[in-house]
């Protein structure tokens, strides 16, 4: 294609745009005729089970109507004695209900009811009244029983008559009777049995459109008609085999039952030909009447216009191509013949051979230009590369001047003082601004202290280097809260980045077995007895260091005997979240101390890493995390 006129390209592209043009607009207008023609088919379904829907309607409304009536006129009558007329009266105006039952249990007294019943035969109606009445093709005992116990109307489901294969279902609507009192009792139920033999009749008369037909299926989506009869009250719309219905089950509860909008089937009926189907709820009783029809009957039209379209399209495409190249070619004559003389002009000037025209040597100059941009990058890399090297080196030199102001992580044993301490140090990052210490400041007392400096990276390192002086230069000034009120005068001096240090600190003195603490914001630590008692440090004694010079700071004092854990902590790891991003929090230290009896300082610390790695999961590390676990042995 490089090699062809600029004319026949010109006249290539042009056509092949203005036939990407052309083919959009077909691609519109199908799409517009197939909306239309869609729409058009469900306002033809919906306008013809519509018919249906208002006589299914009638007939229920009808029914709620004469239930609602009885449970208000039903005393009367009752007092009067005309109760078998009453319902009698009712079944001869109302063929399609086929009985009629009435429970009654008078002011809510289980041993004074007493059941009403009238039912008919093919030609005749019967009225019964007794204590214990059977009931008619089902006994209604047990759903009467239920009715009474939620108080509300309802329908049943469809079923299908043992006695005359009819198929049938249930409106309750219980007797309501207000005592003196105001209170509100349900006394009765009366159930009206209908018979839905007329349905079939009615929905085989809907008019056809191609190949269509229309089903009812219940509130629970159980056909009551279809046509197949076997289907009838034996399957559901939401166990439909995968042949009919394909895609997920779900959807059609939610499209086709909840949203009322038609859903995609392959009906049996119709020999699986893809089809649509539309729903159109009747309230009172959330049946659904339904219209199927097929693809192919508003596919018809619409696929003889595609074709008709695709067809025009093919010829205007040639005429384009062929007019757009012939006036192309005579408006690029004089281009064409620019472009071969500079073509001959380079190849006798630059000795480039044959074969290459004015675009290849701009191109070319375009290549060496990149070329030389891209040998200036690659020094500019090489130069960034050298210069973050060199800033790892710088870090991790940092990181090691950082760790040698601190004691190892690992396992320490101080046995004079009879204390075994395990500690626990993992950066976020290569430096980090926690920190943690332990030592002898006279021949029976230890300090031992654990903080966190406010931000991360290297100025938060500096800061607790600084902060780690301060302490050892202060660990001999009195008590703890002592120690803590000199280390924040020192910290506030020139902190114009307003750092701050949230800091434990404690004192254990081995010779009266107390623990003299101060916590200044930081996270509460754990003393746990060796009789399995619990004690959270959690005493506030001031804000964090590096704030306010002018504060001071409370301590307190608490037995520490042997056998006694002192676990302390950064918040590395109250505030690890999980994978539903909740903090591990303090409450789930308790876990930890539940499984804790006579193990070491390193046996409680990788108890208490394996319960935080367990809450983590797979959430990756959120902050520098720092442990000390110390055992008074």
């Amino acid at each position: 294609m490089s090699n062809k006129p600029l004319a026949y390209r010109l006249g290539l592209y042009i056509s092949a745009a203005v036939l990407f043009v052309y083919s959009l607009f077909i691609i519109w207008a199908y799409q517009y005729n197939f909306m239309l023609a869609e729409r058009d088919a469900a306002h033809n379904a919906r306008a013809i089970i519509n018919d249906i829907v208002d006589v299914v309607r009638e007939k229920v409304i009808s029914t709620q109507e004469v239930a609602a009536n009885m449970a208000v006129q039903f005393p009367f009558y009752h007092q009067h004695g005309a109760t078998g007329e009453f319902l009698q009266g009712i079944l001869r105006k109302y063929p399609h209900i086929w009985s009629i039952r009435i429970r009654m249990t008078p002011y809510g007294d289980p041993g004074k009811q007493f059941y009403l019943m009238s039912s008919r035969d093919d030609t005749t109606a019967a009225f019964t009244q007794c204590q214990e009445c059977p009931g008619v093709c089902i006994d209604d005992k047990i759903a009467a029983e239920n009715i009474l116990s939620k108080g509300i109307p309802f329908w049943s489901e469809p079923f299908r008559c043992a006695q005359n294969q009819l198929i049938l279902s249930v409106y309750r609507f219980p007797f309501v009777h207000t005592s003196d009192s105001g209170d509100t009792l349900l006394t009765g139920v009366v159930a009206c049995q209908v018979s839905l033999d007329f349905l079939q009749d009615l929905i085989e008369s809907v008019p056809k459109i191609g190949e269509g037909f229309a089903f009812l299926i219940s509130a629970k989506g159980m056909f009551i008609t279809h046509p197949f009869r076997e289907y009838e009250l034996t399957r559901s719309i939401y166990r439909l085999p995968k042949e009919i219905y394909p895609y997920d089950s779900a959807t059609i509860a939610r499209d086709f039952v909840q949203n009322q909008q038609p859903i995609t089937v392959f009906p049996h009926p119709l020999d699986y030909k893809k089809s649509w189907a539309y729903p159109t709820l009747i309230p009172e009783n959330n049946w659904i009447i339904a219209f199927v029809m097929p693809y192919s009957v508003f596919y018809r039209d619409l696929n003889w216009l595609l074709l008709r379209m695709i067809l025009v399209s093919t010829v205007v495409a040639a005429l384009i191509f062929f007019l757009v190249f012939a006036i192309s070619r005579r408006l690029m004559q004089p281009i064409s013949k620019i472009s071969r003389e500079l073509h001959n002009f380079s190849i006798e000037k630059l000795d480039l051979g044959p074969g290459v025209n004015n675009e290849t040597v701009m191109l070319q100059e375009s290549l060496v230009r990149l070329q030389k941009q891209y040998e200036r990058n690659l020094q500019s890399e090489k130069e960034l590369s050298l210069r973050r090297a060199r800033l790892r080196a710088d870090i991790q030199l940092a990181s090691e001047i950082q760790r040698s102001f601190i004691p190892p992580a690992g396992n320490h044993y101080l046995h004079d003082a009879g204390l075994a301490i395990h500690a626990v140090y993992k950066p976020l990052l290569t430096v980090s601004g926690d920190l943690f210490d332990f030592f002898m400041i006279s021949d029976h007392k230890m300090l031992v202290t654990i903080g966190d400096v406010s931000g991360g990276g290297i100025p938060a390192a500096l800061f607790m280097g600084i902060a780690h002086t301060f302490i050892k230069s202060n660990a001999f000034a009195g008590d703890a809260k002592d120690i803590v009120d000199q280390v924040n005068k020192l910290l506030c001096k020139n902190n114009a980045n307003q750092f701050f240090l949230s800091l434990f600190l404690g004192i254990l003195d081995m010779e009266t077995d107390t623990l003299n603490y101060c916590n200044a914001g930081h996270t509460p630590s754990f003393l746990v007895h060796s009789s399995r008692h619990v004690r959270e440090l959690g005493d506030p004694h001031g804000l964090p260091l590096g704030l306010f010079p002018d504060r001071t700071y409370k301590d307190n004092h608490t037995r520490f005997s042997k056998g006694d854990l002192l676990i302390m902590y950064t918040d590395g790891v109250s505030e690890q979240l999980n994978e539903n991003g909740e903090f591990f929090g303090v409450d789930n230290f308790y876990k930890v101390f539940d499984k804790i009896k006579n193990q070491t300082s390193e046996e409680v610390a990788g108890i208490l890493l394996d319960e935080l790695s367990q809450y983590a999961g797979e959430t990756p590390q959120g902050d520098d995390l720092c442990l000390l676990v110390l055992k008074y042995e």
